[in-house]
């Protein structure tokens, strides 16, 4: 029979209803013997594994679940305890279980243990030990467990996910922190400042009008007229960047391009914009958009390209997009690095990975930089 150990560690118990084991190898007449043959039909067939030791945990029985769990034949088991199968730390704990349940008969305790299955990994079992030693249809210690192995490993995925996604919300969060943080300086230092200046020729002209210097006035005049207008055009260009209407009103493409033109106004540069897209929804263009337009704000601040190429497109259920200028690049330490130059490319990396797609820049000093990602576009 699957499960039934031989020699001197007894036998199951009992089918017939006159033989049972005994705690000390031995046997004797079985009172009940109904009892006998509806505990062996519960227990044969259980899902559980269902084991009994005798006091020092040596096995005198055990179902085939048993051997199901540790990857063993029922034979291995015969004069075993299944403390051999537990680390030493485990085996220690469950010592302590059978010593707190001598003497107390009915009294039960819970436990979680590691067994070794025969192919070298560990199988965590959870279930609950019965002390039976003064039932004579049992004379042993019932250990009924199952393998909850996939269940904790289940539950440690779930949990590192879950650290995952926190540690990529307060990243995000911080990497808009900074963005703010980048938006103020740049009205600071270019829209305020700018309106300052034209605040500053007011009060020149108002002074030569005073003086009846009209043509100094008029000269004054004419300056702040045109630092204003640099103000609103700096302003206008700040506030398309955080909602840019041409992406709304034509599609990804139309707003790559007229980055690309303003890049080459800028800089001199010559962009090349390959593209091959469709609309898509709001959050992807969104994203795209803005991960495209930090590389360009790095390519326009640090790169010093002559030549920068911008490819899109469509593909295996996906965007993907590349960035890539010939300018002086970078060693990797410094891409690492968490300075202001590279919050904007942080914050947007972050975003992407948090929306289950990949960001890579790859970069070296004198070869240029090229910026990649991809965005898993919903099916349908």
């Amino acid at each position: 029979m699957a499960g039934r150990p031989h020699g001197s560690t007894g036998t199951a118990p009992a089918a017939g209803g006159d033989v049972v084991a005994s705690a000390r190898g031995g046997s004797q007449q079985d009172p009940s013997g109904d009892v006998g043959r509806l505990y062996r039909a519960l227990v044969e067939h259980a899902r559980e594994a269902v084991t009994i030791v005798d006091a020092s945990g040596v096995v005198v029985y055990h179902n085939p679940s048993m051997g199901r769990v540790v990857g063993r034949p029922p034979e291995w088991f015969e004069g075993r305890s299944p403390l051999e199968l537990m680390p030493p730390e485990d085996a220690a704990r469950a010592v302590r279980v059978l010593q707190q349940l001598a003497g107390k008969p009915g009294a039960q305790l819970p436990g979680e243990f590691r067994l070794r299955h025969s192919d070298g990994s560990w199988r965590r079992v959870e279930g609950v030990a019965t002390n039976l030693l003064h039932d004579p249809a049992v004379r042993g210690i019932v250990l009924n467990y199952r393998d909850v192995t996939d269940e904790r490993e289940h539950s440690q995925t779930l949990r590192d996910i879950e650290r995952r996604r926190q540690s990529l919300l307060e990243e995000i969060i911080n990497a808009e922190s900074e963005q703010r943080s980048r938006i103020a300086g740049e009205l600071h230092d270019d829209a305020i400042q700018v309106m300052i200046a034209t605040l500053f020729e007011l009060d020149r002209s108002e002074r030569h009008l005073r003086s009846g210097e009209v043509e100094a006035a008029r000269g004054a005049i004419a300056k702040a007229r045109a630092t204003l207008a640099e103000a609103t055009d700096r302003t206008r260009r700040l506030t398309f960047e955080l909602r840019p209407q041409l992406l709304e009103a034509a599609g990804l493409g139309a707003a790559i391009r007229d980055l690309a033109d303003a890049l080459h106004r800028d800089t001199g540069a010559e962009v090349t914009v390959r593209t091959r897209l469709g609309r898509y929804p709001v959050d992807i263009e969104t994203l795209a958009y803005r991960t495209i337009r930090e590389a360009l704000i790095n390519v326009r601040r640090h790169a010093r390209a002559g030549n920068v190429t911008i490819s899109v497109s469509e593909r295996r259920a996906g965007l993907h997009a590349t960035v890539r200028d010939d300018g002086r690049g970078f060693a990797d330490d410094r891409r690492r690095s968490r300075t202001s130059k590279s919050m904007g490319i942080a914050t947007v990396r972050e975003r992407i990975r948090a929306h289950g797609g990949s960001f890579e820049v790859t970069s070296a000093p004198g070869e240029g930089t090229t910026v990649e990602f991809s965005l898993p576009l919903p099916s349908g």
